[in-house]
């Protein structure tokens, strides 16, 4: 199967999260390119109204798809929200989203972003069957993220 991982990084943590679903599904046989997405100009944007995209990944030739991005602001980032309003239908593809947050606890800020993504990723007719959310300042950050990579695999095995 040939997998997207769409990312938004700013400070790296995303980034290195999407590396490690990467490194997994490859193991797992899959062919995986993670596609970064950035803004224009100084980082970190404000409001997803004065986004511009240095690029938009074309997801036509994926067979699924994972987008993972931070949290900023207690809301979903600007720069995924953007994306993910102007990205072409999904086709019903399944899909996976993750969000990394600094805050220690999910219902803080995590709950609402991670839906807000499924959201905007079903708007566009994506088959969203997983979230995670990795909350960094957590004690626990390292299981979280291996608890995650182990999820995001399940959803690609063979038998899933």
């Amino acid at each position: 199967m040939k997998i997207g991982i769409v990312v938004h990084s700013i400070t790296g943590n995303t980034q290195s999260v999407a590396e490690r679903i990467q490194q997994q599904l490859v193991q797992q046989g899959h062919v995986v390119n993670i596609e970064r997405i950035r803004p224009t100009g100084k980082e970190p944007v404000q409001s997803e109204a004065s986004v511009v995209l240095t690029s938009m990944p074309d997801l036509s030739a994926y067979d699924a798809l994972v987008f993972g991005s931070p949290v900023q602001a207690f809301a979903l980032d600007p720069v995924m929200s953007a994306y993910l309003k102007k990205v072409a239908d999904l086709g019903h593809r399944k899909t996976v989203c993750f969000i990394t947050q600094m805050m220690a606890f999910r219902f803080f800020v995590g709950n609402r972003s991670i839906k807000h993504m499924k959201t905007l990723c079903e708007a566009r007719n994506g088959a969203v069957s997983l979230t995670g959310i990795i909350n960094w300042s957590n004690k626990q950050r390292a299981q979280m993220i291996d608890d995650l990579v182990s999820q995001v695999a399940k959803q690609f095995s063979p038998t899933a």
